[in-house]
């Protein structure tokens, strides 16, 4: 409760600060204190990182999370909650797990894929609490194709293609069919439907041409108006199976040409390099040429994409408009109006050097008394802030000594504060850490043990303490799509900075010498970026922090008056759970004037919880809630994946199938092995029923076992003790119901009533009162030394009674008392190592997993140096090694290693 008590405080100091400072800036010297003020009062944080870039159905999905400081690019000490969800294709939430960090910002975690889980696009997204106060662009939020390798043999992967018309618009879907063990995919029977929300479009039957593939049409008449998801059903036979697929079509499927002027505006009379992007409904670019005409038919320059669908050219505007008429790879034209051009203003032109930046700023009537502002901002922190009285046109050098690796936005501010212009540029300092990987060997055989060896130092060569994770792959088998594939490099300083899709982000770290340049490019026109100066400039605006900072695991709800629903203050809360590693917990709290209460900070893993609450006179004659997880809004977002995708992945399919094949036969041949060793089989389901309540105490004084000889002609379970345990009074308190007193017990707080527990959760003797006897399955009393574990409450004795299983059902609930299952953090599970030095009858069916080792957090020492150790499986290929991780302080860094494995081995 201390620490959260510290986290609404926080949150108090940052409304009174808002209201101190709800001001429009007059001139542009209060913008710096502005800028200031807002990132010192609401920090952000950043999140990363995943094993691989896919899966397939039965796999694992592997999880290291670095929670970052945005500003510092430090492992973040805020929040200590991360909530991971996988997403599928059609934005609904499939998983979701939390997961706790540790004090440098760091925890793992796992999704395991059922065999079941249908393929497609899915989705991984992390965020704190605390992140939902600003955008969900803050959110990680990365694309992993999930193949379903478990059922069907063939392969499914559309292909969208929109077209409008005067009287129809017309959808055409084209499906490539591919089978996994390369048979021929000719005349596969398929029925389909189109679907939007609940209504039905079309539906028909097909077959594939003789490559495999079939195109679908669906003519969409212009008048006809439809809401919700578009969706493809297809229920296909094969190879004498027939199974189901779903797709989901999107919504925005038109190719998309933008134009973005540099510095933001087209200024008549004004030179500008003017930068565009063309991409199609993945999100991936494509390339045109053509020129840009004016409104009388004369053409005024050329157009032609340089790298991934963005290029730029560079003209002279007048008060003309203007248009761009362009011709894409596969002959279709298109002609799109330019943003239209202004009278006046400014135009900002930064030339991107070594060491410094050429600036250029043009504007159409400078005045000589009003003077212009130049700010860059980086991570958060103004790294330059210049001052000038500007004539028409004018150029001046920024040097670069002070600006970190990373964006950098440069705005351009009038004498009023307002922005007038704006660009980003990329600042590369290569302070990246220097990772070094090396395999003890260069060749292994099969199953054989490798050494890695692992050296981190900084850029002058000094040994680096750090957090990394590591991964092993067959990179045969897992070939990554550089078109989605990232790194901690390029996520943390390009895309978590960028909102979009962001086309092969790993290229811009690359040795291509075109990489600055080209980056320069995505820089120019991406079009939006996460952080806008008008959240500075009308701090009015800007609402309290509605998303606290989590430590721990929150309940929250209210109490409330029976008859009128009125809030209840002061109302006592008693919060208690327990299991077998955390024992025996229990908390009071009391409500608000709001009648709310909340349990922060709390640290348990998924697990039964009790609530109780009461009046200011101990009376349960209220009524109490319990606040449900509020969770973000799934939108849609573009993919980047197309239909080569799928066969850039096959290798892996092939392999993930292998495997599973290989599973399901060793499975069904380990039963019939070990079946011999399962004598007793009674003894097993006996056990199972023991294990649904488990007491966190050791024995108990004394275990009165329910059954007919002591339930018969009693309504009360109080009365089942009657006379049966020394040193047990039962009292009736002449309403039907009975209290107890154990002698014995050691009371600290002058009073002998017990502690009540009813399948381990507290609770009182009026619940106690309402179980049917004929629903316990015993009831444990608990005196003295053996109370000990539950501490003060435990101080009267305790009377642990436990229900048969499912009786619980049958329970009559009380408005005073939750009883809830609650989620709580995700314990993550360890990635099996195999040791085949030691000899198991496990080991005797083919391992050909495609991640052959993951380490989701490992640490070197004063040196820099750290040592893994894993086996080989039977896969003979080569292998690829990735690490990645932080010094905590700021310093990213990468490195990969390889190494191969022959035929041979145990």
């Amino acid at each position: 409760m201390k620490k959260h008590f510290v986290a609404s405080l926080f949150i108090k100091c940052l409304v009174f600060g808002s209201a101190v400072m709800a001001q429009t800036p007059k001139s542009s010297y209060q913008i710096p204190a502005l800028f200031n003020y807002y990132h010192q009062n609401f920090p952000q944080e950043k999140v990363y990182h995943l094993d691989k870039p896919f899966y397939a159905s039965g796999d694992n999905i592997w999880l290291s999370a670095y929670l970052f400081e945005a500003n510092s690019r430090f492992t973040s000490p805020l929040s200590r909650t991360l909530y991971v969800e996988l997403i599928d294709e059609f934005q609904t939430l499939a998983k979701r797990i939390i997961l706790p960090l540790d004090s440098t910002g760091r925890g793992k975690g796992d999704f395991k894929l059922p065999d079941s889980i249908e393929g497609g696009n899915y989705r991984i997204r992390a965020y704190t609490h605390w992140m939902r106060n600003a955008n969900e662009a803050y959110f990680f939020d990365q694309t992993v194709p999930i193949y379903k390798t478990t059922a069907e043999s063939v392969l499914i992967q559309p292909e969208y293609i929109f077209a409008k018309g005067e009287k129809y618009d017309t959808i055409k879907v084209s499906l490539a069919f591919k089978d996994v063990l390369d048979k021929s995919t000719a005349g596969i029977a398929f029925d389909y439907e189109f679907t939007q929300g609940k209504k039905f479009l079309a539906k028909s039957k097909q077959k594939t041409d003789t490559d495999g593939s079939a195109m679908l049409e669906l003519l969409i008449p212009k008048e006809t108006k439809l809401k919700g998801s578009m969706f493809l059903h297809l229920k296909v036979n094969h190879n004498e199976t027939i199974f189901k697929k779903k797709f989901s079509i999107p919504v925005n499927p038109q190719i998309d040409v933008q134009f973005f002027p540099e510095g933001g505006d087209l200024i008549a009379g004004l030179g500008s390099r003017i930068a565009f992007k063309v991409t199609d409904e993945a999100g991936r670019g494509l390339n045109i040429k053509g020129a840009v005409f004016d409104n009388l038919g004369k053409e005024i320059a050329p157009l032609r994409t340089q790298h991934l669908g963005m290029g730029f050219t560079y003209f002279v505007p007048t008060n003309l408009q203007y248009e761009a008429r362009i011709e894409l790879e596969d002959g279709k034209k298109m002609t799109i109006p330019l943003p239209k051009v202004r009278e006046n203003g400014y135009v900002l032109r930064l030339d991107n050097g070594a060491d410094k930046l050429r600036a250029y700023i043009f504007q159409t009537n400078p005045s000589p008394t009003d003077s212009l502002t130049m700010i860059a901002q980086a991570n958060h922190q103004i790294v330059y802030l210049g001052k000038f009285l500007p004539t028409k046109d004018f150029t001046f050098n920024i040097p670069k000594k002070d600006f970190p690796t990373g964006i950098v936005q440069f705005t351009l501010f009038d004498s009023q504060g307002k922005p007038q212009a704006e660009r980003l540029i990329f600042s590369r300092k290569n302070d990246f850490l220097k990772i070094e990987i090396n395999a003890d060997k260069a060749v292994y055989q099969k199953r054989e043990k490798a050494i890695l060896n692992l050296s981190v130092s900084d850029p002058q060569g000094k040994p680096v303490e750090g957090t990394f994770s590591l991964t092993v792959t067959d990179s045969e088998t897992v070939q990554p799509d550089s078109t989605i594939s990232q790194s901690i490099l390029s996520y943390m300083l390009i895309n978590s900075d960028l909102r979009g899709f962001i086309e092969k982000p790993e290229y811009y770290f690359s040795e291509d010498k075109m990489a600055d340049r080209n980056l320069d490019l995505l820089l120019m026109t991406q079009g939006w970026r996460r952080f806008e100066w008008k959240n500075i400039l009308e701090l009015k605006e800007i609402k309290p922090a509605e998303f606290y900072v989590e430590r721990g695991i929150v309940l929250s709800g209210s109490v409330k008056k029976v008859l009128n629903e009125k809030p209840l203050e002061n109302a006592s809360v008693l919060f208690s759970h327990s299991n077998e590693k955390t024992g025996f917990q229990m908390q009071p709290n009391v409500t608000d004037q709001n009648g709310q209460y909340i349990f922060a900070d709390q640290i348990f893993g998924e697990q039964t919880v009790f609530l109780q609450a009461r009046n200011l006179k101990g009376g349960e004659f209220v009524k109490i809630s319990l606040d449900s997880i509020s969770k973000p809004t799934v939108n849609e977002r573009l993919t980047g994946i197309r239909t080569e995708s799928m066969l850039d992945a096959m290798a892996f399919i092939k392999a993930s199938r292998r495997q599973y094949q290989i599973n399901q036969t060793f499975r069904f041949e380990l039963d019939d092995q070990m079946l011999d060793e399962v004598t007793i089989r009674a003894k097993k389901v006996e056990k199972e029923q023991e294990d649904i309540n488990r007491p966190i105490h050791g024995m108990p004084d004394q275990t009165i076992k329910m059954d007919n000889t002591n339930t018969g002609g009693i309504s009360n379970i109080l009365q089942a003790l009657q006379g049966r345990v020394a040193g047990v009074q039962i009292v009736s308190n002449g309403l039907g119901g009975f209290t107890a007193q154990i002698r014995g017990a050691n009371s600290f707080s002058g009073s002998s009533e017990p502690l009540f527990l009813l399948d381990n959760m507290p609770t009182d003797s009026d619940m106690i009162n309402m179980v049917p006897p004929m629903d316990v399955d015993r009831i444990e009393i608990l005196k003295g030394a053996t109370a000990a574990i539950y501490g003060s409450r435990g101080a009267g004795g305790v009377i642990a009674v436990y229900r048969k299983k499912g009786s619980e059902l049958r329970e009559t609930p009380k408005p005073n008392v939750i009883r809830a299952r609650i989620q709580g953090f995700y314990e993550a599970r360890q990635f099996y190592v195999p040791n085949y030095e030691t000899p198991k009858i496990q080991h005797s069916k083919p391992d050909l997993r495609t991640t052959i080792f993951w380490n989701p957090l490992i640490k070197t020492d004063a040196n820099g140096k750290a040592n893994i150790e894993f086996y080989n499986a039977d896969n003979i290929s080569n292998f690829k090694i990735i690490v990645e991780g932080t010094n905590g302080k700021g310093s990213l860094g990468r490195g990969t290693g390889f190494y191969k494995t022959v035929e041979g081995g145990k």
